[in-house]
């Protein structure tokens, strides 16, 4: 707080004194100047006590200003004396005497000090913070303190800035309870402390990542504001969502039978902070043929993200074996009676004979082998046997005779 009175009666020449405070927090010292706020040309004697509550503060030191030693200085426990007598000038802002006070706590008491002077000058009570002037003319008394240190934050700035998971409540309630401490010199009781909570302000796309600002100031009791405290909690999102591998895939029998990559197949996402999404990323195979003994592999990524980047990947397997036999649509079941003296069968006429075959992943490849001609007894009529077979690309095959 500043203060500052001033009385002026209207007197030829008056003897006009200023009483300054300076405060030393480090010290718990005060150091009050008095001096003559104007020059005078005559001056016969000038004398005053200062008179302090000594349970609750010590004097340091007492200096005498330009009018030199007292001519009486009669210090005794919470009172000290002086007096000057043929004095002659004093020029504006000369230093009269300079007192210095330790006290408790750093909060100085009241402090009276009462002057008489030729011309005469007046009687004042000074208090610390709040000033209580009384004049008694002719004279000018003039009295500034200031104690106009706000107090300062003893948490260091940036100390309470606190970083929590979104899914955190209890880090965040408790990041919100955090509170600065401060310090002032002369009130040793600062716990005047002004919060101003802040809003959550979303800080990008991610919804749920953000910041809440808390400020705080402190007032003491001399109504000295403090710079603002600020708080910053930044609230995070660094938790990859979750999910399962989808259930793999096997029994196909043919590689051209996988079906299409779909994301549905994951049925499990989820994530505690924000939407979920999952998406096709990739797929690999190990080469095989896709028959036994040499699988074909595939594996499907599927990339699960939340609403903050974060994201994992699972992996889908889908495993093909092809160990189906191709089949003859309409092997014939008996013997073909080809009449007396034929042409000889060929291996082109006993494929056509035994039929369509088919394979349900792709080709076969047909062969057809005879056996010798057997011939009756009577020299008359012969057989012969013709094995067709049909193998596809993963050695499965089918015969017919």
């Amino acid at each position: 707080m500043n203060g500052s009175a001033e009385v002026t009666p209207f007197v030829p020449e008056a003897l006009e004194l200023v009483i300054s405070a300076t405060p030393n927090p480090a010290a718990c010292e005060t150091t009050v100047e008095i001096r003559s706020n104007s020059d005078v040309t005559d001056i016969g004697s000038l004398d005053f006590g200062i008179e302090w509550p000594a349970a609750s503060m010590d004097y340091v030191s007492f200096s005498p200003g330009v009018l030199g030693a007292p001519f009486v200085f009669s210090p005794i426990d919470g009172l000290v004396s002086y007096s000057w007598s043929g004095l002659g000038a004093l020029a504006a802002n000369d230093l009269i005497v300079s007192a210095v006070f330790r006290a408790e706590g750093c909060v100085v008491p009241d402090v009276s000090i009462d002057f008489g002077s030729s011309p005469p000058a007046t009687a004042f009570t000074f208090e610390f913070c709040d000033i209580d002037l009384s004049v008694s003319p002719p004279g000018t008394l003039t009295v500034d303190f200031n104690d106009n240190i706000a107090p300062t934050w003893t948490t260091l700035t940036g100390a309470l800035d606190v970083a929590v998971e979104c899914t955190d409540l209890t880090a965040l309630s408790d990041a919100n309870d955090l509170f600065p401490v401060a310090d002032d010199n002369c009130d040793d009781d600062v716990t005047d402390i002004a919060k101003k909570p802040g809003d959550f302000v979303a800080g990008g796309p991610c919804p749920i990542i953000g910041t809440y600002t808390n400020t705080w100031v402190v007032t003491d009791a001399c109504n000295n504001t403090s710079e603002v405290y600020t708080q910053v909690i930044t609230v995070r999102d660094e938790t990859n969502p979750t999910a399962s591998n989808p259930t793999d895939i096997t029994g196909i029998t043919c590689i051209n039978d996988i079906p299409v990559a779909d994301p549905e197949l994951v049925i499990d996402e989820a994530d505690a902070c924000s939407t979920v999404s999952v998406a096709f990323q990739s797929e690999t195979d190990n080469g095989g043929a896709g028959c036994v003994g040499d699988p074909y592999i595939l594996t499907r990524v599927y990339r699960v993200s939340d609403a903050c980047g974060n994201f994992i990947d699972v992996s889908h397997t889908i495993t093909v074996v092809d160990d189906v036999d191709p089949e003859f649509a309409a092997c014939p079941t008996a013997s073909i009676d080809l009449d007396c003296n034929p042409a000889a069968i060929t291996e082109a006429q006993a494929i056509a004979d035994a039929g369509t075959v088919t394979d349900a992943c792709g080709t076969v490849d047909v062969t057809a082998v005879a056996d010798a001609p057997a011939t009756n007894t009577a020299g008359c009529k012969w057989t012969q046997t013709w094995t067709v077979t049909a193998t596809d690309a993963c050695g499965n095959d089918a015969t017919c005779q």
